[in-house]
């Protein structure tokens, strides 16, 4: 399998309508000049690393061009391409593709973020996904306790798409393997943050 590095996972991801954080790609120092928004957060893109909080290889909450040069010169020591993401706050959840030795491609969703692989909550559909599937796989996941908390104002709708759109792309694409943890939902939207596709 080969992972797709980061500028062709989020081609991929938009050509199916799923929204991806606004992202910049550092090749040289000189690359941060572009950044003049803030907070964001720096990462390393590379395939050898699966778990980037673990890793220590993604700096979160830079605020300033300080702490943009200073996230830089210490994540270039891993000596692979870097990425800069606007920050954004809400829920944290996962979305995914396998591929199940009996049934084929299963599209996956449940709590994201760090504790995402630790507390296993999720929930599985075989391709391809009617709206049914995708408004029950909210349902009996943790997706409902996150859309549904106190004070929570977040679109089902919006979900159910999302896990439509996930699964006409594992129809149509040669995907082996895929993560989105998280994808952070914001009122009424949503953004891909950080993506693994195997092809």
């Amino acid at each position: 399998m080969e992972k797709l590095d980061w500028l062709s996972s989020e081609k991929l991801l938009k050509n199916y309508g799923v929204p991806v954080v606004k992202t910049i790609k550092i090749n040289l120092k000189d690359d941060l000049k572009k950044i003049n928004k803030f907070p964001v957060v720096m990462k390393v893109d590379s395939e050898n690393i699966v778990h980037k909080t673990e890793q220590h290889a993604v700096i979160l909450d830079i605020d300033s061009k300080e702490e943009l040069e200073y996230a830089y010169e210490k994540l270039a020591k891993f000596e692979a391409p870097l990425v800069v993401q606007e920050q954004i706050k809400g829920a944290e959840i996962l979305l995914g593709i396998k591929e199940d030795a009996t049934f084929g491609k299963v599209i996956v969703a449940g709590i994201g973020g760090i504790y995402a692989e630790a507390l296993k909550k999720i929930s599985m559909r075989v391709v391809p996904l009617s709206v049914k599937d995708a408004k029950e796989i909210v349902m009996e996941s943790e997706l409902k306790n996150i859309l549904t908390s106190r004070g929570a104002d977040y679109d089902f709708d919006f979900v159910e798409t999302l896990i439509l759109k996930i699964s006409k792309m594992a129809q149509k694409e040669n995907i082996k393997e895929m993560d989105i943890n998280p994808f952070i939902l914001t009122k009424k939207k949503g953004y891909a943050v950080d993506v693994r596709i195997f092809v």
